[in-house]
């Protein structure tokens, strides 16, 4: 138990102290300035407060962590989605785009990696989880870390009847004609059945360990190598529908992890 347990003499990891609904007074901010580049100082006079005031480090920090904003050499600036936030266009869905920020910061990719589909914790007990070595949380700032999360799933659409879901949050919009994309897809789609390289469906055991048969699809990789998805041959529609919403939402996370876990092995050798 205490291996899963974080000292108190350890560095908390970093989590949003603020949550997103919250860190929008930095964005509005930012649009009262015509979106350009400033100080935090600017930017904190223009919020009514001191740079030393903690919710605006909270906010500026949280802010950071949802990808609204960047900053270099104590400059800050809109990122990209941040603009999109406070200049939206007709190709703009907001929706799309507070989903993305809500899985940004790392702590979030890790709770939506172990809760993705299942029923949320309350915020104390989701507090206690934080503590484990895994996610990296000191006691003194648990609480506020399970808060915001949850404050900030049910700000996004991602909180459905207690559980952690991404389906039917977004209503997302095309910039490109839907014939084009339709046909888009099916040249990939055509790709993909007719080359028996990438799909295939196998009888024999596969993979390692419990794995069977089933249908596997492989992806060449540019080392000669190749990388492999397994679905079992029993596997229901419901089944499939979740898989496909895994893979929309967390494939991305699990290759941000797998990154930074690479550099910091390499960092170690």
């Amino acid at each position: 138990m205490k291996d899963d347990i974080i000292s108190e003499k350890q560095r908390s990891a970093a989590y949003p102290a603020a949550t997103m609904e919250s860190c929008l007074d930095v964005l509005n901010a930012l649009k009262s300035l015509n979106g350009k580049n400033c100080s935090y100082e600017t930017l904190a006079a223009k919020m009514g407060v001191s740079v030393t005031t903690y919710s605006f480090k909270a906010k500026v920090s949280s802010s950071k962590q949802y990808g609204f904003i960047e900053n270099l050499r104590n400059v800050i600036q809109l990122s990209e989605r941040g603009r999109a936030l406070i200049y939206p266009t007709q190709t703009v869905n907001e929706k799309e785009i507070l989903l993305e920020c809500f899985q940004n910061p790392a702590l979030y990719g890790k709770i939506i990696q172990n809760f993705l589909g299942k029923p949320l914790p309350s915020t104390d007990k989701l507090a206690n989880e934080l503590m484990k070595s895994s996610y990296g949380i000191k006691a003194s700032g648990k609480d506020l870390a399970a808060e915001c999360f949850i404050k900030n799933a049910e700000y996004v659409g991602a909180l459905q009847n207690g559980i952690l879901s991404f389906d039917n949050v977004l209503d997302i919009k095309t910039s490109s004609p839907q014939e084009e994309v339709e046909e888009d897809f099916a040249s990939v789609q055509g790709t993909v059945v007719s080359d028996e390289s990438c799909t295939s469906y196998s009888k024999k055991p596969i993979t390692q360990g419990q794995l069977t048969s089933g249908y596997r699809f492989q992806i060449p990789m540019l080392s000669g190598k190749s990388a492999e998805l397994y679905l079992p041959d029993d596997i229901s529609d419901a089944d499939i529908s979740f898989f496909e919403q895994s893979i929309t939402f967390m494939l991305p996370l699990f290759l941000k992890n797998l990154r930074d876990r690479m550099a910091d092995k390499n960092i170690d050798e």
